[in-house]
């Protein structure tokens, strides 16, 4: 069901939606091609505001009708098939053909509109037959008023009070206004969108709301939302206070779409008219069949380009590849306007569709923080790199691009691309990675990715990712950074990523190799955990590991080290090991008082531990749970914990001056063979223990 809130997830019904996806050809990938043509844009504002009044039209011919029916206790119409609806449908489509028909015949088939190719096909598809645009809409009335889905709420079958008829009536009105409102708000901003050379998206494939971009568009939702809730509110209400029950005219009208309350009714009906308006949009400005046709030939505009210091301005086109003749004496390239890919598609032959290919050393390309890269429209087309710099070319710098986007890979190298750095630029929303480097010493710095399948993907030895950002990655496992990698000089770390925001992406950081170096960064509100720290060595320091969905820390490699960590408010352990041989010193699991981890403050599941000097606080479950042998347990403060304090459950582990208090249970619990090596203490108590163990509080 529908959720109000500032970004509510919207659930379709899925029967409509298979209606407006044979209404829209199967939806719904493509864009038209030229955003700079003029007629495209007129004929796709033509088709926009026509498709508005249709429906809008429908609605209120459909309603009328049932109103009426409902009001005259003799009388029984088909509404959608009685003689006044067809005259009302002929109007309607007339008025839709005369707005279609000022479109040239070939622009309009290089909109193809609801995957119609020609005028008369176009009119056909809204007008008649299942899956016609005025039965999906007429549809939606016949099921406020007549289709019976709850057996227990019975329709009536006779005259209602005008209490109930004014409900009908203003669930009736409020349809129509959220249809013509919200369809007008959706369709400013694809005609803006087509004028743009950015082509920002309107509507998110994977969620079907408004993009984050789109701000406008978003207010325009959740207020055309509220108007709909707050109108059934006031008519839908019987007002009788000995009665008091919300559902006593939606009863009377026999449970309106089978809801017998008023939030019921106004969710069902806004997923009905926002299913139907996101359809329609897509059939409208993104169908398959879009610029596909001989004689409208797919535009992709070249960028203005300077080069420096010669002030020689030239042209790139998507594909290019930019060696050594492009550049002639010059190292430097400036975009002067944006490189538009949207409307490439994949080669005949196949292959990747790239940006640029950069295939000289020792340059410098620019975005003047003002410019952007942006990648195909269709999703099926984003298989390259916006920049790809070319095996063997060394020493490029690229930096500040205002938006690098909507490609397979933001920035890709060959991997023996030395001396790459990429400083202050942003990369969103490619499908695959914001950057895919292999490369050694490759340094990034102020660098923002947000929304790509993953954000980064290192793995040369010797690169840094420094006061970054890896944000909101959406691939099916989500990753912010993924690290990889052979120390190949032995200076104890492939990859370091130091100072840099990690957050809201499925898994913060996950390390599949080599050591890595992770330090001062703020790793926060991951789905799932903060950190994954798998691989051999390398060290975890001084990162903030908060409110992350798993485990703030687990480490599932050997000999792994964690200083001066703090993981709080995680839903899972602070600290969880399953790799031999990890050290863990000077960490904070949790801060009193309501800032621990949701399950225990440090869990070691893998042997040769060292724990030295941690402090475990607040947390849900145990303080220090350890299911193996460790090699040094010294030193370590468990406090509050709501569980046991010190929970020993492998036999061999010695435990050297730790102290528990104020625990729920236990403050140690200590399995049979635990070795007492002097200083434990018990809420302030010292205290000893034979090798029986046994329970301290």
């Amino acid at each position: 069901m529908f959720r109000v809130g500032p970004r509510s997830t919207f659930l379709p019904v899925a029967s409509l939606l298979v209606l407006v996806a044979v209404l829209a050809g199967g939806l719904l990938v493509g864009r038209p091609a030229a955003a700079a043509d003029g007629e495209i844009w007129k004929c796709s504002k033509r088709l926009a505001k026509g498709v508005k009044q249709f429906t809008t039209d429908i609605a209120a011919s459909v309603g009328d009708c049932e109103l009426n029916d409902l009001k005259d206790e003799n009388a029984s119409v088909a509404c959608l098939a009685g003689e006044d609806f067809n005259k009302d449908l002929d109007g309607a489509a007339d008025k839709l053909s005369r707005e279609v028909t000022k479109c040239g015949a070939d622009i309009f088939e290089a909109i193809c509109p609801l995957d119609a190719r020609t005028a008369g096909s176009f009119r056909a598809g809204i007008e008649s037959g299942q899956g016609a645009l005025s039965m999906v809409v007429g549809g939606t009335i016949v099921d406020l008023f007549e289709t019976s889905i709850d057996e227990t709420c019975p329709r009536p079958t006779g005259e209602v009070s005008s209490e109930a008829v004014d409900c009908a009536d203003s669930a009736t009105r409020l349809f129509e206004d959220a249809l013509d409102e919200f369809q007008k708000c959706l369709y400013k901003c694809e005609l803006s969108s087509l004028r743009s050379s950015t082509r920002t998206p309107c509507i998110d494939d994977a969620t079907q709301l408004p993009v984050i971009e789109q701000e406008k568009l978003e207010e325009c939702r959740a207020a055309t939302f509220a108007d709909l809730m707050e109108g059934l509110s006031r008519r839908c209400l019987s007002g009788d206070e000995e009665i008091g029950d919300e559902a006593v005219l939606l009863r009377e009208l026999g449970c309106p779409l089978g809801q017998a309350s008023v939030a019921g009714v106004g969710a069902t009906l806004w997923e009905r008219m926002y299913a139907l308006v996101v359809g329609l949009d897509l059939g409208i400005f993104r169908s398959q069949c879009q610029s596909n046709v001989p004689g409208v030939p797919i535009v992709t505009p070249p960028a203005r380009v300077r080069l420096l210091p010669s002030t020689i301005e030239r042209d790139v086109n998507c594909g290019d590849r930019l060696g050594p003749t492009f550049f002639g004496a010059d190292d430097t390239l400036e975009f002067l306007t944006d490189l538009d890919c949207s409307a490439a598609t994949v080669p005949a032959g196949g292959g990747a569709v790239d940006g640029i290919q950069i295939a000289r050393s020792g340059v410098t390309v620019s975005g003047r923080s003002t410019q952007s890269l942006t990648g195909p429209s269709r999703s099926s087309a984003r298989t390259g790199a916006a920049i790809r710099i070319v095996a063997g070319t060394i020493a490029v710098k690229i930096k500040n691009f205002k938006a690098i986007q909507n490609f397979g890979i933001g920035i890709k190298d060959g991997g023996d691309n030395t001396g790459l750095r990429i400083d202050d630029l942003t990369l969103r929303r490619n499908s695959m990675a914001g950057v895919d480097l292999r490369s050694p010493g490759a340094q990034l710095e102020g660098v923002k990715a947000d929304r790509n399948g993953v954000g980064y993907i290192l793995s040369g030895d010797g690169t840094t990712l420094r006061e970054s950002r890896a944000l909101r990655s959406s691939s099916p496992d989500g990753v912010g950074v993924l690290l990889s990698g052979s120390d190949l000089d032995n200076d104890g770390r492939v990859v370091r990523v130091t100072s840099s925001e990690i957050g809201e992406n499925q898994v913060g950081i996950r390390i599949t190799a080599g050591p890595q170096f992770i330090e001062d960064n703020a790793i926060e509100d991951n789905l799932g955990a903060g950190i994954e720290a798998d691989g051999t060595g390398g060290k975890l320091e001084s990162n903030n590991v908060r409110r992350n969905g798993g485990a703030g820390i687990a480490i599932g490699g050997i000999g792994v080290h964690a200083t001066a960590n703090r993981a709080e408010e995680n839903g899972g352990s602070g600290f969880v090991v399953t790799g031999a041989n990890a050290i863990l010193d000077n960490n904070v699991s949790g801060v009193l008082s309501d800032k621990g981890n949701g399950a225990h403050g440090f869990v070691i599941r893998a042997p040769g531990a060292v724990l030295e000097t941690n402090v475990s606080e607040a947390c849900a479950g145990d303080g220090f749970r350890l299911e193996a042998v460790a090699d040094l347990i010294h030193g370590n403060t468990a406090n509050s914990a709501v569980g046991v304090g010190f929970r020993v459950m492998a036999a061999g582990n010695g435990l050297d001056t730790n102290v528990a208090q104020s625990s729920g249970g236990a403050e140690f619990d200590l399995v049979a063979g635990t070795i007492d090596l002097a200083g434990n203490r018990a809420n302030g108590q010292t205290f000893s223990f034979s090798l029986t163990g046994g329970i301290f509080e």
